[in-house]
């Protein structure tokens, strides 16, 4: 049986960049972020706005270490590469939560990884944002 891992990400104070620097700059951060995103988790691997600033990345056959270190290295890269928009640099982190199940487990396997994966990501931004949680 197949395995998948599934992140989901959330821009840490998104909020304050539309209230700071208003929604234009905004949704050039979540272009922006949407391309670093998919430019990082191109073979095989699904990415996908959920909403806001939320992303979902589906990872199939990818084991949890792998995963975890994947996200850990996407997370650093926006600490090393700050977002330039109109001369203006803005520092940006991401909270992840992170889940993975085996692939056929049961019919409602997609929802609780969803489920698992969006706890995780909760867990994330309670410890203080700006890191990778797995779901246990």
């Amino acid at each position: 049986m197949s395995i998948i891992s599934v992140a989901m990400l959330d821009i840490d104070f998104f909020k304050r960049v539309n209230d700071t620097h208003g929604h234009d700059i905004g949704d050039i951060v979540l272009k922006e972020f949407a391309h670093r995103l998919s430019n990082k988790f191109k073979q095989d691997c699904i990415v996908a706005r959920l909403g806001g600033e939320e992303f979902v990345v589906a990872m199939p056959g990818v084991e949890c270490d792998t995963a975890t270190s994947l996200m850990e290295e996407f997370r650093e890269s926006l600490l090393t590469l700050p977002f330039i928009i109109d001369d203006m640099q803005l520092d940006i982190s991401s909270s992840i939560g992170l889940a993975v199940t085996e692939v056929g487990k049961s019919a409602s396997m997609i929802e609780d990884l969803l489920k698992s994966a969006d706890l995780a990501l909760y867990r994330a931004k309670s410890e203080g944002r700006n890191k990778v949680c797995v779901a246990s």
